[in-house]
């Protein structure tokens, strides 16, 4: 594992990090992802985890723009929460693509996060597939040291900037049909009138 800055880390390129893990904070908790359409990348995250494969991954961008291409807007009130990027709002749409992350899905997640870290590593890098860090379905890991002593062995970079976290879950609303639904309820979810 190797600890880092993120303006260190942002002199790298995409190819330095194909099928590396990189665990940085976002405004509500630390994340460990991996390029989206890396699977090698991907297949790590599920292994350090023990994650179940069928649990789907959610991808965090910098910019709306970079994930309209990869979706279908079904849903009249897709713009109007859109809005609320950044921030702790993941929005499920239906792909484009079938086989981007996991092909026996027709739906993909996307969230832009409010935390400067997370927004410079994602407008260097792109898209990220990404997870909380923990042991699935144990507590996040929210501090540094907990995370090397944890996955020192499995994780190829941990961004060592220092930034605030919320700690709570970001609101989940799945939008990729005309029927809005939502399925977990954060603090965001008060200000939307769903």
């Amino acid at each position: 594992m190797i600890k880092i800055k993120v303006e260190e880390l942002i002199k790298l390129s995409k190819i330095d990090i194909i099928g590396k893990v990189i665990v940085f904070p976002t405004d509500t908790v630390y994340g460990v992802g991996a390029l989206y359409n890396d699977l090698e990348g991907i297949k790590k995250i599920y292994d350090l985890k023990h994650r179940d494969k069928t649990k789907p991954l959610a991808c965090l961008a910098a910019y709306t723009e970079d994930i309209l291409p990869l979706v279908n807007i079904n849903n009249n009130r897709s713009e109007e929460l859109m809005n609320y990027w950044p921030g702790a709002l993941t929005l499920i749409f239906e792909k484009k693509n079938k086989k981007l992350i996991d092909e026996n899905l027709s739906t993909i997640a996307f969230r832009i996060p409010n935390s400067k870290v997370a927004l410079k590593v994602l407008s260097h890098f792109g898209i990220m597939a990404l997870t909380i860090m923990n042991i699935s379905g144990s507590k996040p890991l929210n501090d540094l040291k907990s995370i090397e002593e944890n996955f020192s062995e499995t994780i190829d970079y941990l961004v060592i900037d220092d930034e605030e976290l919320s700690e709570v879950s970001s609101t989940i609303i799945d939008i990729s049909t005309e029927d809005m639904k939502v399925l977990r309820k954060g603090d965001l979810l008060e200000k939307i009138n769903v």
